[in-house]
């Protein structure tokens, strides 16, 4: 369960949490937070080390129980039945009610000592009826080896059923639904319709009807084998039902073990399938060790495909930065990783983040100061009233959190709705956004994550909010926002321009707005070949008509050839990264590269006599830029040396949709 509490100066307090979080990874204690007046603190969630062997314990008590009330009726047919003792019936029935009361004890104990730990207790809890049926079965054994056949029988049958014939079997679906009715409940008629079509596939019902088989059975060749070693004169005729109903028990506990390890842990369903910590990189000669650093950030499906590609960015403290790229770029995913990498489901994470020196990707159930907040473009809203979505505020973080709604909202009776509201899913989007946003704001974390946040947010609601990010700032947070509103981009320091999981540039706002209101397009990427797909991914990004193969392509032949010769080695000065700018105008598009140094006229007039053919020399990327394009000269449009070259291309919708030749020289006036 979640433990959320509020600054020591009012908060009750907290019972320790002992032993080991559920995660797999290693928490490490961060090093102590500043606790500010009115800030609510957190826990991760976590599962106690003791809590597995209590359920255990409880289950076996019961089993104890149930075993007891087996030699009670083995005695009252012995004694009263067969030897015809009157007095034990009533002493040995009343008696009995002890392991009865004992039953009940040890389940009401169980539900009450591991309250809001349901999983827990239904996953753990048939450990313990193992451990009873393990001794059960070897005490049969004891008695009779024979009498151990069933029981093993029966362990070995529930093993074959819950397992590797329910996996092969079909499930069962919720609901059967019919294409109609499907198409009724998606039309937004039928929520519990809805509610069925989410829940998770069960069972094949011909696992239940085999199990039940099972247990039958067992229970018929438990009654067998004791009637038969009876009438060998090896029991007594008393022993044959306790002996029956001992195998039975043995199989039910064995079965619902089988059973419920045939689940899959609810702790670990839905989580990346691995997640790793790069070390430090030792050619860095500086580490930041203020605000959020991201260093080799990737993120993977299980066959190898890259969704985010070795993300590396630096934000320093007191800095407001903006997301920006297409659809489908990664700007939601990257924020997801940088919150929470573990619910990245089936995908494998690696990178190393830190976050004034500590690392947010640690689990930790330490009482501390939030580190970062993440806000989805649907609010995270517990079915629960607006004060438990606040953590039940008292005093005066309760008067902040008012002051902070109302503030938000402009409207003192709407603020005491919301937090008055017995449910706080029922209400507007926009309410709820101003609600997740007031318990963000209240826990003050040193990073905020912000994915479209103007979603479904009214002109009035987004002002405000602009105003308490500015406010958040100053008071020295960092804010990650993907937003495409303009008043927020505005207010952004930097931007960082994503494509196809690529981080394209990070660069000053003011410069990008500047650079895209020009028409220009850029792409910043360290100095290496391996650079070139992240470079023809780029390129791609630029022609997104129907048709544009060929544009692609002959920009990612010259594009790649402009790679190469700053690669090589033989170039005037060595540079860490490239810069490549685009631009595109009506039958051609100008690609430049950034260079130390210009290239000389001699080299671009060896090139071009290599390009015509007129000389026997060998070919060199210079001279195959030259034959590929319409132009190649040197610019400084901005005090900065370019190799700049323009690029035939051609637009697909019209009619003659064939690419010029390379002698046309298109008017590069007219803008595309």
């Amino acid at each position: 369960m979640s433990d959320t509490m509020f600054s020591p100066d009012w908060a009750p307090k907290s019972r320790p949490v002992q032993g080991k979080e559920a995660r797999s990874e290693t928490a490490q204690p961060p090093a102590a937070a500043k606790v500010t007046p009115a800030q609510l603190m957190t826990r991760d969630r976590s599962t106690p080390a003791w809590a597995a062997a209590l359920s255990a314990m409880f289950t076996f008590g019961t089993a104890l129980c149930y075993g007891a009330l087996v030699i009670f009726a083995l005695f009252l047919h012995q004694l009263v039945a067969l030897e015809g003792i009157e007095i034990y019936a009533p002493v040995l029935g009343f008696s009995a009610l002890v392991p009865v009361l004992g039953i009940l004890v040890f389940e009401m104990g169980h539900a009450q000592a591991l309250i809001g730990y349901p999983d827990l207790r239904r996953r753990c809890g048939p450990i313990g009826g193992l451990i009873a049926a393990c001794l059960a079965t070897g005490g049969l054994f004891m008695l009779h080896p024979l009498l151990a056949l069933a029981p093993m029988g029966g362990a070995l049958l529930g093993w074959v059923v819950t397992r590797p014939l329910a996996r092969a079997l079909p499930h069962e679906h919720a609901w059967k639904n019919l294409p109609e009715e499907a198409a009724s409940v998606l039309s937004g008629r039928d929520q519990r319709g809805l509610d069925l079509l989410w829940q998770a596939t069960r069972r094949p019902p011909a696992v239940d009807a085999l199990m039940k088989a099972v247990v039958a059975s067992t229970f018929i060749a438990g009654f067998t084998l004791a009637s038969w070693l009876t009438m060998r004169e090896v029991l007594t005729p008393a022993a044959i039902t306790p002996v029956a109903l001992i195998t039975l028990g043995i199989t039910v506990a064995l079965m619902r073990f089988w059973q419920i390890r045939s689940y899959a842990d609810p702790e670990q369903t839905g989580r990346a399938r691995s997640i790793t910590l790069l070390p430090e990189r030792q050619d860095l000669t500086v580490t930041p060790d203020s605000g959020l650093w991201v260093d080799r950030l990737s993120v993977s499906t299980a066959d190898g495909q890259r969704l985010l590609h070795d993300l590396s960015f630096h934000l320093p403290v007191g800095s407001m930065v903006a997301l920006v790229g297409d659809s489908f770029s990664g700007k939601s995913l990257l924020m997801k990783a940088l919150s929470a990498p573990h619910d990245l489901t089936d995908l494998e994470v690696q990178g190393l983040v830190q976050l004034n020196g500590l690392q947010p990707w640690d689990r930790n159930t330490e009482v501390q100061a939030a580190a970062a907040v993440y806000l989805p473009p649907r609010p995270l809203i517990i079915p629960d009233s607006g004060q438990a979505n606040l953590m039940h505020p008292t005093g005066e973080m309760a008067r902040r959190a008012e002051y902070l709604l109302k503030s938000l909202l402009h409207n003192a009776d709407t603020t005491q709705r919301i937090l008055n509201c017995r449910n706080a899913t029922q209400l507007s989007h926009s309410e709820q956004k101003a609600l997740g946003f007031v318990r963000a704001v209240c826990l003050r974390p040193s990073l905020y994550l912000l994915d479209r946040p103007e979603d479904g947010c009214p002109e009035m609601l987004r002002s405000t909010l602009l105003t308490r990010l500015r406010d958040e700032v100053r008071r020295g947070a960092t804010v990650l926002v993907a937003t495409e509103d303009r008043a927020m981009l505005e207010a952004c320091d930097q931007l960082i321009n994503l494509q196809n999981g690529r981080l394209v540039e990070m660069a000053p706002a003011a410069e990008m707005r500047a650079r895209a209101s020009a028409g220009w397009q850029r792409f910043v990427a360290p100095c290496e070949l391996e650079s070139e797909d992240a470079l023809d991914s780029w390129i791609n990004a630029q022609f997104r008509r129907d048709g544009d193969g060929a544009n692609r392509r002959a920009v990612c032949m010259v594009a790649n050839e402009m790679l190469t010769l700053a690669c090589r080695t033989d170039m005037p000065s060595a540079i860490q990264s490239v810069c490549f700018e685009i631009k595109l105008f009506a039958g051609q598009c100008v690609l430049r590269m950034r260079q130390a140094q210009p290239l000389s006229s001699g080299a671009l007039e060896r090139a071009a006599t290599q390009a015509r053919g007129d000389a026997p020399l060998t070919d060199t990327p210079l001279a195959r830029i030259v034959r590929d394009s319409l132009s190649v000269e040197n610019t400084r449009p901005d005090n900065q040396h370019w190799l700049e070259v323009a690029i035939a291309i051609y637009d697909p919708r019209k009619a003659n949709n064939t690419p010029p030749s390379a002698e046309a020289k298109p008017d590069a006036q007219t803008a595309d």
